[in-house]
């Protein structure tokens, strides 16, 4: 990490005390690079005794971020119409969903740097976040310059 000061702090709590002594754990808001939020990215520290004693997460270099995209926001949610998406239900029964230009009129989208692990190095993508609701309940990560689909959850939506 280059800035320390680019850590900004979420949370703030007492650790249950060890060998009589309190310690505090702190947790940071993940990391932006051009004001894109950068997913994953966020520490935990543990402080005990003014030092630290635990922390663990990811933090990533600047990374260029193109000015020109390949794909739009229409040109990423239009390639979706059509896909068939499935969901488990908790009791295991499968359902397909055809996402349809109505559900893509309802989602949202936003801008994300997603990191990847791929052969044990990590790839950054710049991706259009593309959450779209119910009935289809998904949620879609596709790169701005290659179009390829980096990541896609679909979500449990009934008992």
């Amino acid at each position: 990490m280059k800035n320390p000061d680019a850590l900004s702090f979420n949370q703030a709590f007492e650790s249950p005390a060890q060998d009589g002594i309190a310690g505090w754990y702190f947790n940071t808001y993940n990391q932006k690079i051009d004001t894109i939020e950068v997913l994953n990215s966020s520490f935990s520290f543990q402080v005990i005794n003014g030092s630290v004693t635990f922390c663990l997460g990811n933090w990533f270099p600047d990374i260029y971020i193109p000015s020109d995209f390949n794909y739009s926001i229409e040109k990423a949610k239009k390639s979706l119409i059509g896909d068939v998406v499935s969901h488990s239900s908790i009791a295991g029964q499968i359902s397909d969903i055809t996402i349809k230009q109505a559900d893509i009129d309802k989602s949202t989208t936003r801008l994300k740097i997603l990191p990847q692990e791929i052969k044990n190095k990590i790839e950054l993508h710049v991706c259009w976040e593309i959450n779209i609701p119910g009935p289809v309940y998904y949620l879609v990560y596709f790169d701005v310059i290659t179009g390829e689909i980096i990541l896609e959850t679909p979500t449990i939506f009934s008992f």
